[in-house]
């Protein structure tokens, strides 16, 4: 409306627009509320989503750095392992090199023990000629 239209209005009909006038701006007033609500509610929605979208990178982050600990805990156990393996190669050769040693010099003085009985046994037996035909014969199951 221009303001000639408005000056030929009588009073009754200007009160009558302005209270259509105020309905009308506060009908808007609420309507521009409600839509700024919903501006506000998209905008935390696409934040939380950003949030949540930061969330999980991080925790695919955790992840991945929890798969490379465990990864390089399992590479030091097998390293660990491999050096314990060698080291008790290395302990069993050795025990086997001294057992080995061990019944050589034994059966070397067994054997020289074993002569010295014979040569004394003998010795004896010449002593004694008729020890060593009885002795001979308790060996071979004659009496």
């Amino acid at each position: 409306m221009t303001d000639r239209d408005l000056k030929k209005l009588s009073r009754a009909e200007l009160l009558e627009l302005l209270i259509k006038l105020s309905e009308e701006n506060e009908a808007l007033s609420l309507e521009r509320d409600d839509l700024k609500k919903r501006l506000e509610d998209k905008t935390l929605r696409f934040q939380d989503a950003g949030s949540i979208a930061e969330a999980a990178l991080r925790v695919n982050g955790i992840f991945e750095d929890a798969q490379r600990a465990a990864e390089q805990y399992l590479e030091n156990v097998k390293h660990m392992n491999g050096v314990a393996q060698a080291e008790a190669d290395t302990l069993i050769a050795r025990a086997q090199e001294k057992c080995d040693e061990m019944i050589v010099q034994a059966k070397k003085t067994a054997d020289a023990q074993w002569a010295g009985l014979q040569s004394r046994l003998d010795a004896y037996c010449q002593a004694h000629d008729g020890l060593k035909e009885q002795l001979g014969n308790m060996y071979t199951g004659q009496k």
